[in-house]
């Protein structure tokens, strides 16, 4: 099964930010540090989704869900080479006002 491995390297791996990374974590107001524990811990980690990468590397979107009305998404990359997670974005969502369209529509 894939996902333990990816939670393997993801635990494990040393985590690099793109410079549009650091970007996202200061425009959309997400502390570098959750990111770190987000990605070193994953007990919040609730869906992995396989994007197109490069040849050397392995591209996922992942979905943390700490509490009910805030999620947080990373678009990483996974080098096996040089062993590191790097962070291509970051994206904060607010919850509350998607259960709210799902509920009316």
């Amino acid at each position: 099964m894939i996902i333990p491995q990816i939670k393997d390297r993801l635990a494990n791996y040393s985590l690099e930010f793109t410079e549009h990374a650091r970007l996202r974590l200061v425009q959309r107001q997400i502390d570098e540090e959750i990111v770190v524990r987000h990605l070193h811990s994953l007990d919040h980690l609730k869906l992995i989704e396989r994007q197109t990468g490069g040849h050397d590397e392995e591209k996922y979107k992942l979905w943390f869900v700490p509490r009910k009305r805030i999620a947080y998404i990373y678009v990483v990359a996974i080098k096996d080479i040089p062993r590191k997670v790097i962070v291509i974005t970051a994206i904060k969502q607010r919850l509350y006002w998607q259960r709210k369209v799902q509920h009316n529509g």
